[in-house]
């Protein structure tokens, strides 16, 4: 969804302690109901956390391959990916 975030609403997530994770968070995965005037609130349900938690641990080590827009292909990393990625940002510099 990624809507742009007013300067009210910036405010209100400073006062309130929520970060932009948690909103892109809701964004990605969340439920959304229609409200009055062309607005709608979103959520994620409380039985959908425990989900959404257990795919988050699962996350480290797992790399996606992009190419133009498109994922191509989705892995695990090994010990080689990560040596030749540490390579290519030494030699970048």
């Amino acid at each position: 969804m990624n809507n742009y975030l007013t300067r009210h609403a910036r405010t209100r997530m400073q006062q309130r302690g929520i970060d932009k994770l948690q909103v892109a968070l809701i964004e990605a995965f969340g439920t959304f109901v229609d409200q009055k005037e062309n607005s709608e609130y979103g959520f994620i349900p409380d039985e959908q956390i425990p989900a959404l938690r257990d795919a988050l641990d699962k996350l480290s080590g797992v790399r996606l391959i992009v190419s133009r827009g498109a994922i191509i292909t989705t892995m695990h990393e090994t010990r080689r990916l990560k040596r030749d990625y540490l390579l290519r940002r030494v030699n970048t510099k």
